[in-house]
């Protein structure tokens, strides 16, 4: 039979992944198997997927791209790279000393936002870097700012660190307020793979011709609200075959102990209340109990699983950073479950975080909130996770997880495809992205302490995948 497409090319069609680079993994590793062949429509859910998972050596590559050990640093805030940084550039881009002299020394001294210069470094080796600036020395200044002098070091390609570079980019630009960011190129068919859209050409002051692209910068939203939004009715077939009331009772179980130390007007919050069943167990065993969510999908879910159930407590769509305009110090108890403060942005977006939700506890009061065990997944963990086949209003799928693991306070992501099995025979596949910024257990417990919390239980354990704690408001 003839094939086509190229496994690359169905998987694309179906859009099951986002990341180019996984794409191109998995093709060169599907051609070693198939014999060069791909995989036709019939055997590509069972064929693609058990490859995925199960193929020797595959899984390892992925693993050791995860697990490099890389930061990304800005000069403006470590000042002891500043002589390092303009060597950097200067060797690999062979323009003056003096130009990139002065530009990165200035970011250190500017109160202007840009410009600003970033080193990747694995241990103190410098791999690579970018800059952010008000024009790269192209005709269009109605445009900026410009990602410029994107470097990685050859030995270090092909480990999509080109990519990690420029979503750093687009993060650092969101945080400074800008919608677009903008870079200039003679490259053909690169940064197409990473969502950047070619939309002119302009022209350089040596008389050169370069193509100009845009992407869009990254925000908070972005990487939280909008996404839970989009996956809403297929948030509900995750949770498929699973009995809720079942999760109600273990997670009241649980945290019975507290629960009983609670005087009858106790008001309790979940700040994360996803599809609701944490808060209707509350509601359920009389806690006086409010719910919030930065997504609007999940608080759809709440509100329907509440009413399935015949509760009512009140649910307000809201990000953790709005809690303090809504709420005084008000609470007994705040539920923050579900491995939700991972969607923090980066390191000061978590402080903040727990920062808003210490703002409205009583003094004494305790933030009950768990987390996966990162500190375990970044010495080993299943790049390729499958849960078997669920079936949810009449049809039936198979979840498969992506996990795209960075290093600690690097934002990561994990692509979960949904396989929908129509009739036993056929596919389609719809696929979704979580952001997230894995964190070391001794970081989470410091930003705890520095945001006004005491310890007072944590059931950390190496071995263990997830792990909660149980922080008391100081006062």
């Amino acid at each position: 039979m003839l094939y086509e497409k190229s496994t690359k090319a169905l998987l694309k069609d179906k859009k099951v992944f986002e990341n180019e680079g996984n794409l191109d993994l998995i093709e060169n590793k599907l051609k070693e198997d198939t014999g060069g062949k791909g995989i036709d429509s019939k055997s590509r859910a069972k064929g693609t997927f058990t490859l995925l998972t199960k193929s020797k050596g595959f899984d390892d590559k992925f693993k050791e791209i995860s697990k490099m050990d890389f930061k990304i640093i800005g000069i403006r805030e470590n000042k002891e790279y500043l002589e390092r940084a303009i060597d950097y550039f200067t060797a690999k881009w062979g323009i003056d000393r003096r130009i990139y002299a002065d530009c990165i020394s200035n970011c250190i001294t500017t109160s202007s936002p840009l410009p600003r210069w970033y080193l990747m470094l694995k241990d103190e080796e410098i791999i690579g870097g970018y800059g952010l600036i008000s024009n790269d020395f192209i005709s269009r200044q109605d445009l900026f700012p410009w990602l410029c002098a994107l470097y990685v070091e050859e030995n270090y390609r092909s480990r999509q660190l080109g990519s990690k570079l420029m979503e750093h980019g687009r993060i650092e630009a969101g945080k400074l307020g800008y919608q677009k960011i903008y870079l200039s190129t003679d490259y053909n068919s690169y940064y197409e793979k990473y969502g950047w859209k070619h939309i002119a050409n302009g022209f350089h002051p040596w008389g050169a011709e370069s193509k100009i692209y845009v992407n869009n910068t990254i925000t908070k939203v972005d990487c939280v609200g909008e996404q839970y939004n989009s996956m809403s009715f297929f948030y509900d077939v995750l949770y498929a075959g699973i009995n809720p009331t079942v999760w109600e009772e273990a997670f009241i179980d649980e945290y019975r102990a507290l629960l009983e130390s609670l005087h009858p007007d106790a008001r309790i919050l979940d700040c994360s209340c996803g599809n609701g069943i944490q808060a209707a167990a509350l509601s359920r065993n009389g806690f006086n109990v409010y719910a919030s969510d930065i997504s609007k999908e999940m608080i759809h879910l709440t509100e329907k699983y509440a009413k399935k159930s015949n509760l009512s407590f009140p649910v307000s769509c809201m990000a953790w950073s709005d809690l303090p305009q809504k709420y005084g110090e008000e609470f007994d108890v705040v539920f923050c479950w579900g491995n939700s403060i991972s969607h923090s942005f980066d390191k000061q977006d978590m402080v903040n975080n727990l920062s808003s939700i210490n703002k409205v506890l009583k003094k004494g009061g305790k933030l009950v909130i768990d987390s996966r065990n990162w500190d375990k997944l970044m010495n080993h963990y299943d790049r390729f996770q499958t849960y078997g086949v669920k079936e949810y209003d009449g049809k039936k799928f198979i979840p498969v997880y992506v996990w795209n693991l960075n290093s600690f306070n690097i934002r990561s992501n994990v692509e979960i495809a949904f396989i929908e099995i129509i009739d036993g025979k056929e596919t389609t596949c719809r696929s979704f992205r979580l952001d997230f910024t894995p964190f070391s257990h001794d970081d989470f417990i410091e930003r705890l302490r520095d945001t006004g919390f005491e310890i007072s239980f944590d059931t950390f354990e190496e071995h263990k995948d997830e792990y909660y704690v149980v922080a008391q408001k100081k006062g």
